[in-house]
This record gives structure tokens, sequence and C-alpha cells, in this order.
């Protein structure tokens, strides 16, 4: 019926992963579609919210469609040495060889499998996995897990016509925006982007510089990279205006070093990981130091101090912050030094050479 090279299993592993059939049991299928005159074999996964395809180039000899058990999929491609697979299909069951690996499969009508709904976009970015990846990287972080405010369990992308898309991510507790100047972009609105999606892509490994064509609609997003697409449905509500959040008060700054204050961050945040309140009391003095103190209930304090850079405080400021927020929001800066905006009643804003970052972290009580 058709072979394809197994030099794509990471490619049909990923989208077998990306199959869930919680929300329905035929969404725990792929559907397989083989056409013979354009030789590609395409493979359709869904899990409800979302809707991806994968293109493969085939030596296809007639045309099929049917579902298969995506779990027994995965684990099929997965067992095969060889450096091609032929799939054939008898009756109702794929048989699949490679070598002198044979496997059989129970397969599905593929008329009951939903198609993709059709998609009229209202916005349009290009851009590249790298940038993609990059945004994944300094704003998914401190997108909510599972909170009653839905809405805080989504990245939000501003696109506003010849101005940088800003892109935010709150969890209530900490937050991290960043302004992305994409090679281009068109439409305006503001989306609530699931990080799924662009987990789902980055999960097929890519080459950093291949093409990625993100288009929206009112409630749902498309995602379009070589060979694969994915349709999501945009999260719902109105993200909150994170602007009035953001310090303008900069008259209380402590400047390190990136690397000093990193290293620190992560010795101090495996201490303070053993409490129940992992909080790092941070004691800056008028001699430019910052000790940082991890207090246990049964006495079993830790203690260490860190020379600053800069400093413009005029006397001593103690200020209490999460330890596992503080590494993450210091790991995503760059550059040779980073400064923290202090503020005992707001958020503490921390600033490095990336000038389109903006990182807060709420102070916790101490």
């Amino acid at each position: 019926m058709f072979t394809i090279s197994l030099d794509q299993k990471t490619r049909i592993s990923a989208i077998c992963n990306f199959a869930n059939g919680k929300v329905n049991p035929i969404y725990e299928q792929v559907r397989i579609e083989a056409n013979a005159l354009a030789g590609t074999v395409l493979f359709s996964a869904c899990n409800g919210n979302q809707y991806s395809t994968f293109s493969l180039e085939a030596e296809v000899k007639e045309d099929a469609s049917f579902c298969v058990s995506s779990k027994r999929l995965s684990v099929v491609t997965t067992a095969l040495a060889g450096d091609k697979a032929k799939f054939t299909l008898k009756d109702y069951d794929l048989f699949v060889t490679s070598g002198r690996s044979r496997l059989k499969l129970q397969t599905f009508n593929a008329q009951d499998y939903p198609n993709m709904e059709s998609f009229e976009p209202e916005c349009r970015i290009e851009t590249t996995i790298e940038q993609v990846a990059n945004i994944v990287s300094q704003a998914s972080y401190c997108v909510a897990n599972s909170d009653v405010r839905a809405y805080l369990c989504n990245m939000n992308w501003q696109i506003i016509e010849n101005m940088p898309v800003r892109i935010c991510a709150t969890d209530g507790h900490r937050l991290s925006m960043t302004h992305e100047q994409f090679p281009a972009s068109e439409g305006a609105g503001s989306y609530l982007m699931p990080t799924s999606i662009f987990q789902s892509v980055l999960a097929l490994k890519l080459p950093s510089n291949a093409d990625c064509v993100i288009t929206f609609s009112a409630k749902k997003a498309c995602v379009e990279v070589p060979q694969y697409t994915i349709l999501s449905t945009l999260g719902d509500g109105c993200y909150p205006n994170v602007d009035r959040i953001i310090p303008t008060d900069n008259t209380k700054s402590v400047t390190f070093k990136l690397a000093e204050l990193a290293d620190l961050s992560k010795r101090i945040n495996a201490v303070a990981m053993l409490e129940k309140n992992p909080t790092v009391i941070l004691t800056f003095n008028t001699q430019n130091q910052c000790q940082m103190q991890v207090k246990s209930v049964n006495g079993d304090d830790f203690t260490d101090e860190l020379d600053l850079v800069e400093s413009t405080l005029a006397e001593e400021f103690v200020i209490g912050v999460n330890s596992k927020y503080l590494l993450d929001a210091i790991s995503k800066q760059n550059g040779e030094n980073v400064t923290l905006i202090l503020n005992h009643l707001g958020a503490i804003k921390i600033i490095s050479e990336n000038d389109n970052l903006t990182t807060l972290v709420m102070p916790t009580r101490i």
C-alpha cells in the first residue's frame, strides 16, 4: 500500500502523543490517509481542543484511509529497526514490516474521525522555529496551571499594526512580558494562546531556521511549519491589564553580576525547596552587600552573601521572595549585570540587557 522512511520516527511519535481520548474515545486514534497521486501520507490527530496534521513523503501504490490506535502506532514505529517501513492493509488489519520485523495492528473506520474545521484568519505572523522557541522559553514558565482564572492558563498575544507584538504570561505571582519584532505581521487583536500548541510544534525538533506561520481568528489559532499544521481553540476570557502592576518608581535598585546571582539563586533555592514555604529573605545593607537567608521551622537556617555592583539604597532594605520564582526569573536574563527594582508593596522588577523583556516577581510576606 505505502512505504515510508523511518527517519521520521520522531515526528510520527510526536503526533501520536498529541492524540488524547479523554474528551472523546475516538481521539485516542490517529487517522492515516495515503494519496498515490501526491505521493504523501497524511497523519491526523485530535485531542478535543486541538487538531494537528503531519504530511510525510512516501512510496504510495494505492489510496487508503483508516484509523489506528495512537499508542500502538507510536510503539510500533519506535520498535522498528530498519530504514523503511511498509504498511499493508488487509481486511481490517494493518501489517507493518521493516527488515525482519512484522507487526499487526487493528484498524478502524476513517469516516468516523472528525475533519479539521475551516479557518479564516484575521491576523497573521511569520516567524521561525528559533524565535518561537525563545518566546516559549522566556514567557511560558509564568503561565498558570489549573487556575480558576482560566485566562491566566494561556499566553496573551497582543498584535497592533506596525508595532512589535507583545507576548505576556502571568500566574498572578510573577510575570514575563516580551515585545517581539517578527519578519512579517498583519492585522490586530488580542489572543489567549495555549502553550501546548507551541510545545507540540517544538516537539517535532525542526531546524531552528524553519519557517513558522501563526494565524489567528476570533476563537482559534493555527500554526503551520513544514509538513505540519496544528489548529487550536483559543482561551476564553479577558486578559488583565498588566501595565498597572509594572513598577514606575525606579529609585530603589540594586545591581548584581548576573552569573554570581544566578549561581547563588540556584544554591539557595535547593535549600529553600526543603521547606513547606520556599521563601528566601533578601537583606540589602548600605555597604553594597546582599544577604540571602532561608529560615527553617526547625532552626536549620542557611545564609549566604553576595557583593553588589551598584545600589541606590540609602538605608537597609529587607524583602522576601519565593526562591523558585526568583531562580526562574534570573535564568531568563542575559548580559553581564542584572538589576532588581525593589518594592515592598508591589512587584519586584528585574532588568538585564534584553530591553524587550519585562520580568516581575511579587514579594512574599516574611
